[in-house]
């Protein structure tokens, strides 16, 4: 378990090296540079706290207002479903009824997913750039924080279009795929190699 949980880490941290490394050679070459790999690496050593800051404080956030939105919401659909099962209470035997109970628990459902998803992509638009300002500006996590919100301020809806565009490509790119040859492999693997080890023994 530890070696696993080192290696996660060591992981994390090589990815966050690879993105600033690769991100300040961007600037570089938009700057007019024409840094070499290993200088590109060590600008990218230089500003790998700050970007593991802020993209720390970023997931706790987004963790934290979705947590306090979903707990919030959730109490108004169980107090909501509860007064609609009071008062529906003595016609449950009308398969209309019923029916039409079911399509309300799913719009409230759907609302719910709604007012917790919103304000999280809205924090998430506003402080979408807040990982490159730290390397780009040289700025510290909460300083390039407060700077992607003010970029972004008059362009939240175009950020979060941008953001859902990067998820649904992620899926269809790499979530799709691998699903498929997760499921291509447990067709195709042994039948012994997929059996649990309770029900091998017979």
């Amino acid at each position: 378990v530890g070696a696993l949980f080192f290696v996660t880490i060591a992981g994390y941290v090589a990815t966050a090296l690879t993105i600033v490394s690769l991100t300040s050679h961007v600037f570089a070459y938009l700057a007019g540079e024409d840094i070499s790999v290993g200088e590109g690496i060590r600008r990218g050593v230089r500003r790998l706290l700050p970007f593991i800051g802020v993209v720390f404080f970023y997931g706790v956030v987004i963790a934290a207002v979705a947590l306090v939105f979903f707990f919030a919401v959730m109490i108004i659909v169980f107090v909501v479903m509860g007064i609609f099962g009071l008062v529906l209470s003595t016609v449950t035997d009308n398969a209309i009824v019923n029916i039409g109970l079911i399509f309300i628990i799913l719009f409230f459902m759907f609302v719910a997913g709604v007012a917790v998803m919103a304000p999280v992509g809205y924090l998430s638009a506003c402080w979408i750039v807040g990982p490159t300002i730290v390397i780009g500006e040289a700025r510290g996590p909460m300083s390039a924080l407060s700077r992607s919100w003010a970029l972004t301020k008059r362009n939240v809806w175009r950020c979060f279009g941008y953001l859902m565009l990067l998820a649904v490509l992620n899926y269809v790119l790499l979530g799709l795929p691998v699903t498929m040859l997760q499921w291509l492999a447990v067709i195709i693997m042994p039948p012994r190699l997929t059996r649990t080890p309770a029900t091998a023994c017979f």
